[in-house]
């Protein structure tokens, strides 16, 4: 499946997880090169349950700010999918440890 926003160039897959997948991605014409998270989510695969779900994240990331959490740094809300774009963590998949 090919991903386009326009701020964002996507790189390799992260991993999938119950709402979609999450790339790796980078912020077009920082300086240097912004690296983020990118979590996809296919709206047209979700429920009104699941969709209330991404809506309460997203609510929620905005507005919590602590050293211990990865940031939500923008979303974009275009027809077909859900963007989150968050900081990028380069320790690995938590579920890992």
């Amino acid at each position: 499946m090919s991903h386009s926003l326009l701020e964002y160039r996507f790189g390799e897959l992260l991993g999938r997880g119950t709402y979609g997948t999450v790339y790796k991605g980078f912020k077009k014409g920082s300086k240097p090169e912004e690296t983020v998270a990118i979590k996809c989510v296919q709206k047209n695969s979700l429920s009104k349950e699941s969709i209330d779900g991404i809506v309460n994240e997203i609510s929620i990331t905005k507005r919590v700010k602590n050293q211990f959490i990865v940031e939500l740094k923008d979303f974009k809300w275009i027809e077909s999918h859900i963007y989150l774009i968050f900081e990028f963590c380069c320790g690995g998949d938590l579920a890992q440890y």
